[in-house]
Parts: C-alpha cells; structure tokens; sequence
C-alpha cells in the first residue's frame, strides 16, 4: 500500500544489513484488494556464515487489525453520539495550546449542556433521552466547519472546539447558531421532545492548562442556565480582555 512503502522500505534496509525485521503492512492480493499481513524475517547464513538469503513468513492479519482499530474507535469515540470522548478532547485541546499562534488566530471553546435532559428521561423514557443527544450531536456537527472539533464530556454536556478562528465574535456566532439550531423538537424514537440549550463561551489562552479553559467555559454555561436557559453567555480571561 502506498501509505506503507516507507516501513516496508526501512524493514527490507534493516533485512539487507543483515537485521531480523517484524513488520506490518498492507499488500495487495489476487482480489485486488488491500489486506494487512504480519511479516517475521531474518537473514539466512550458509555454512559459512555468509548471507545467502532470507527466511521469511508472513500471516494474514485483516482480523485482528480490525478489532485493534474498532477498540481504538472505541477508546476515543462516543458510542451513542460519534462525538470524541473527554480524555481525547483534554488531549486535543492541551495540543493546540502548545502551537504557536500568529495574531489574530484564536481558538474558541463552548461548552453547551442540554435543558431540562432529565425531564425527558422520567416523561418520555432513556430511549428518548438518548435520541436527543444523537440529534443534538448531529445538528453542532451541521453549524462547525469539518476541521472543528466535537465531544461528548458525560451525560448531556458537549464540548466544541472552533480552531483557527478571529476572535470572540467568531465564536459567539457558532454558538448562536448552535444554540438556533438545537432548539425545537427532537423526535428520534416516535415521541417529540422540544429542548433547548445553554451554552458557554471562552477563548484559549497558551499559558493555561486544558482543565482551566473548559473550566471557564463550564462556568459561562453555569451562568447561561442561571440567566433564564436556552442563552449563549462569554466569559474571558483579563489577558483575553
């Protein structure tokens, strides 16, 4: 596979310099298709200790490659919503921090949380709880461009990251438009449940830590909830300020 020509390249180098190589990559077989196998080589000495050859063996591992890639999926991915999970969103958030920025180039994080997901959950069941998170999940995706970043931080909060943006007014504007966009029904399972959503506004800042700035996003939302729900409020920093 092209993708794999520079490992098979290194592993068949490694081989000629008389090195016993274990590999993985992808070949493309009589189906013309693509499968994974696992390679395990090592020079062959004659009699004389003079490399004549190699000995080699290979298996087919199409299987276990999917299963190790289905656990991977599952390790950063949320299985109701599709969203990142927490500790892959922490992780993200922490990288772009420690990017250099040229001015004006600003990253933006909301946190939304959903109104009133309880009373759902005890009026119409789970089911219908659940199918509002899918629902929400895939409307945030509709109002953020593809390089942006979504995640489900546990129960009903989301988490999005809006890199590469202006400022705050760029920011604010994708909540407002989330914030539009999720309120209404949300009819996923046969019964309508209408929703809404606060959400909380912040930009990063490079000398915090990830925990800080969604903690401050966290608090917006807080604020948001206690100014009436289904509201956009911005907190900033004195250095963002």
């Amino acid at each position: 596979h092209p993708d794999d020509a520079e490992i098979f390249a290194a592993s068949r180098q490694s081989l000629y310099h008389g090195h016993p190589v274990s590999s993985r990559f992808r070949v493309r077989g009589l189906d013309r298709c693509y499968h994974w196998i696992e390679v395990h080589a090592k020079p062959y000495l004659n009699a004389n200790g003079e490399q004549d050859g190699v000995v080699s063996s290979f298996r087919t591992i199409d299987q276990e490659v999917h299963a190790e890639e289905e656990l991977m999926r599952r390790a950063r991915f949320d299985d109701l919503t599709g969203a990142l999970k927490r500790d892959e969103v922490l992780a993200r958030l922490a990288d772009i921090g420690s990017q250099r920025r040229r001015p004006g180039d600003e990253c933006g994080v909301l946190f939304i949380d959903v109104d009133g997901l309880k009373e759902i959950n005890d009026t119409l069941g789970h089911a219908a709880g659940d199918g509002v998170l899918t629902t929400l999940a895939a409307r945030i995706r509709d109002c953020i461009r593809a390089g942006d970043i979504v995640a489900r931080m546990g129960g009903d909060e989301f988490l999005v990251i809006l890199n590469g943006i202006h400022g705050i007014a760029d920011a604010e504007a994708v909540a407002e438009k989330i914030r539009v966009a999720s309120s209404g029904s949300m009819d996923r399972t046969g019964r309508s449940a209408r929703v809404s959503v606060s959400i909380g506004v912040t930009l990063s800042n490079p000398v915090e830590s990830a925990d800080d700035i969604i903690a401050r996003a966290d608090a917006a939302m807080y604020r948001a909830k206690q100014s009436g729900r289904d509201k956009v409020v911005t907190l900033l920093t004195t250095h963002s300020d």
